[in-house]
């Protein structure tokens, strides 16, 4: 689910990035992508490419897109790094586990832009969403079915409402389940391949499934857990142009001269804002935990049996 707004939210970017670059047509900056796999074949990833390269035609600017491929269950800091160091990219985005696990290399050399906001919220929250009416409580979920495209969410979800034991352990039985596009997640409940399945709720507000009248499933816990998408830029960027990159973000959503690109706000139901040292600091909190307490390992073993 990530990818599908996170390409918006790209195109936005390079968009208002060339904005700031308006006087220096010889400026020449690429955004990198990561899209997991099948998404570049979808008509997004091209469309967002043609978008790109008309707004560069347009502006006299050299803006271009690089999209970072991998599979789910993959190291994407390490591919993002791979592009970053070999100066194959200029700016990506992080989600803030992934921002919070370069941290933890101790290196510095990426400079946070922004962020957006996704259903209104910076540090997103994971949860359990259920067959309406069919559970009442976390505990009735002992022994039933989970599935999900991520693990360590719910297995941090379970610990902080006072549960600390693996996802097989808890759940009878766990399974991988693809969430991009969310509708694929959600038809595996209504089907009663399992009982519960975890996903971000932002997402899930932005679907917009949540408002349907006959919506047959309602989430039972939820935590907050992973900061929306970070832009980040190389830190051999000029700060002057950082910093005016960042100011025709924070302005965009009430600029009239991105008037045609105020849907993918409305789809997402966010906006630019600054990324708080705090939020930042609450994600880190988390990662740290996973790592102490061998989440990560867990994780991996959870994709290398169920993955397909």
């Amino acid at each position: 689910m990530r990818i599908n707004v996170a390409i918006v939210l790209a195109a936005l970017t390079v968009f208002f990035f060339g904005c700031a670059k308006q006087a220096g047509a010889q400026a020449r900056y690429t955004v990198g992508i990561p899209v997991v796999a099948g998404m570049e074949n979808t008509q997004l990833a091209p469309l967002f490419q043609e978008l790109v390269k008309v707004v560069g035609d347009k502006l006299g600017v050299k803006a271009e897109t690089k999209l970072i491929i991998y599979e789910q269950g993959d190291d994407i800091l390490k591919k993002v790094l791979s592009e970053v160091d070999s100066k194959k990219v200029d700016i990506t985005l992080l989600f803030g586990q992934e921002y919070s696990e370069f941290q933890a290399t101790g290196r510095t050399d990426l400079i946070p832009i922004a962020t957006l906001s996704a259903a209104g919220q910076a540090v997103l929250s994971n949860c359990l969403y259920v067959r309406k009416g069919e559970f009442k409580s976390l505990q009735e979920l002992r022994g039933k079915k989970w599935a999900g495209a991520s693990y360590r969410p719910t297995r941090y979800l379970l610990y902080k409402k006072g549960i600390d034991e693996p996802l097989d352990k808890f759940f009878g039985s766990i399974d991988y389940a693809n969430d991009s596009p969310i509708t694929l997640i959600v038809k595996g409940l209504e089907e009663k391949q399992y009982d519960a399945f975890a996903s971000y709720d932002s997402f899930v507000k932005i679907s917009g499934m949540m408002t349907k009248k006959d919506v047959f499933f309602e989430p039972l816990v939820c935590e907050k857990y992973d900061h929306s998408w970070i832009f980040v830029a190389r830190k051999e960027i000029p700060a002057a142009t950082i910093e005016q990159f960042r100011k025709v973000l924070m302005g965009a959503a009430k600029d009239p001269d991105f008037g045609k690109f105020q849907f993918a706000f409305q789809m997402v139901a966010g906006k630019f804002q600054p990324v708080k040292a705090d939020d930042v600091k609450f994600v880190r909190q988390i990662f740290d935990l996973g790592i102490k307490s061998g989440w990560r390992k867990e994780e991996n073993a959870f994709f290398k049996k169920y993955k397909p």
